[in-house]
């Protein structure tokens, strides 16, 4: 049975496409196959496979193929750099038992990481964990449920980081300089863990931040001026957080890139400290971007409770006219003491000249 024209094109096109964006992976490097091979480049963990596959393909002027190690699920307990081939690009060890990193536990030519749903311990993460990897560019260490607290020093060299995944990991405590040189990241996801507070600046200099997840948590403020410097935002989730309220000193309003903003599932407090957000949400720019506005309501008190806060007058509350009484009330405490004053000085001038009179 003869094929028609249009079949074998289709065919050609389906061939063409299966080479365009399939990734080959060899037992064995097709360009070293008459050439000697070191001994570092040999080794893999044992449980684990370690095959060559087609590395930066699409560049045309760097086509080569190295190691990946392959390692999921494979009843791992550690992991050691000199038990990886030198010249790892990706490293896959989720569903296994590590529980910690020792320093410079990976190849410094590994440019992909995923530790997903292991047993790592923030305690017994070292310092020097990743400090080697300038090339990294993506590491997943979602799904480790004892990850307390980001240490500070664990990403410091990080500076091709593009994506770090810490969804899920039981943390309650990040430091302040935990994210500080990672300027090449695009998106941080801290989704489902138990983080209470922001600490100041924790965000600022990530300029090329994209995407930042930060959904059911337990936050309860948001610190002043929080994504100053993330000009490149596009999408922010902090639904299903404790916020009670979001001042105008925050910045969402100076977010000029946002496409996707959750906000939903909060508690808020619906009185004149929420004023500025309530009339932001209103703003049609704001509703452009907003997931579920309908679900952005007042967790107290308990007379607005479930009400929209988009929707409830905050002119009941004469919002922003208490300083203009207080104002006048001083104003009026001052004139009276003027008046007393003067009258005082008033009267003993009087009666010192009715005095004066007498003497004389």
């Amino acid at each position: 049975m003869k094929m028609t024209q249009i079949e074998l094109l289709c065919l050609t096109a389906a061939l063409l496409v299966s080479l365009t964006f399939a990734t080959p992976c060899y037992d064995f490097n097709p360009f070293y196959i008459n050439e000697t091979i070191p001994d570092s480049f040999k080794v893999c963990p044992k449980p684990c496979s370690c095959p060559y596959c087609l590395y930066h393909k699409f560049n045309k002027t760097l086509i080569r193929y190295r190691h990946n190690a392959e390692c999921d699920g494979k009843d791992i307990h550690s992991v050691s750099s000199h038990e990886l081939p030198a010249d790892t690009a990706v490293v896959k060890m989720s569903s296994n038992k590590i529980t910690g990193l020792s320093a410079n536990s990976f190849p410094n030519t590994t440019e992909t990481i995923v530790l997903t749903k292991n047993r790592l311990t923030s305690g017994k993460i070292h310092d020097d964990a990743f400090s080697n990897l300038r090339s990294l560019t993506r590491l997943r260490m979602d799904d480790n449920q004892n990850i307390i607290s980001i240490n500070q020093n664990w990403f410091r060299n990080l500076f091709q980081l593009t994506h770090l995944n810490l969804e899920m990991c039981g943390i309650k405590k990040i430091f302040p300089n935990a994210f500080l040189n990672l300027n090449a990241l695009q998106l941080l996801n801290l989704t489902g863990n138990k983080i209470e507070n922001i600490p100041p600046n924790l965000f600022q200099k990530l300029t090329s931040l994209t995407t930042l997840n930060l959904d059911s948590n337990s936050i309860k403020v948001l610190p002043d001026a929080m994504f100053h410097g993330t000009d490149n935002l596009t999408l922010l989730a902090l639904h299903r957080n404790s916020l009670t309220t979001i001042t105008k000193t925050v910045g969402l309003q100076n977010l000029l890139m946002l496409a996707s903003l959750s906000l939903f599932d909060n508690p808020y407090n619906c009185d004149c400290d929420l004023e500025w957000f309530h009339y932001w949400l209103r703003e049609e720019n704001t509703i452009d971007i907003l997931k579920n506005i309908q679900s952005i309501d007042c967790g107290s008190p308990q007379s607005l409770e479930s009400k929209q806060v988009a929707e409830i007058h905050f002119d009941v509350f004469k919002c922003g006219h208490w300083w203009a009484i207080l104002a006048a009330t001083l104003g009026a405490l001052v004139l009276l003491c003027l008046f007393v004053i003067i009258g005082i000085k008033y009267r003993k001038y009087r009666i010192g000249h009715q005095n004066y009179e007498v003497v004389q």
